[in-house]
């Protein structure tokens, strides 16, 4: 797993790092699923392991996420958190808009 390399990468203690999450948040995630587990434990699960997996401040690993489908919707920058809690908080916060799946659009399309 992706975050498993993360953490066993090596002595990475003056490492920096800008992380950027790009969520799919189309509709077809959710189509079946009546609790919306496909967001909830996949998408935002994965997206707070990676949190967890790094060490999240100004002078390490800053965080920013965006969310796409039909369009890109940039949900925070990376300096709007310096630390692991407020961004932990922020994805208990995330609902998925829905809509057709757009990976150019989330490429190309918001250059905030």
């Amino acid at each position: 797993m992706f975050v498993t390399c993360i953490v066993s990468f090596g002595n990475c203690e003056n490492a920096t790092l800008d992380l950027v999450l790009i969520l799919d948040q189309s509709s077809s995630l959710i189509s079946g699923q009546p609790n919306y587990d496909n967001w909830n434990d996949k998408m935002l699960g994965f997206a707070a392991s990676v949190v967890r997996a790094v060490p999240v401040s100004p002078d390490q690993t800053q965080i920013g996420l965006m969310k796409f489908s039909d369009e890109a919707d940039v949900v925070f920058h990376l300096d709007n958190y310096t630390d692991a809690r407020s961004i932990l908080e922020a994805l208990r916060g995330l609902d998925i808009d829905g809509g057709d799946t757009n990976i150019a659009g989330a490429q190309f399309g918001n250059s905030e």
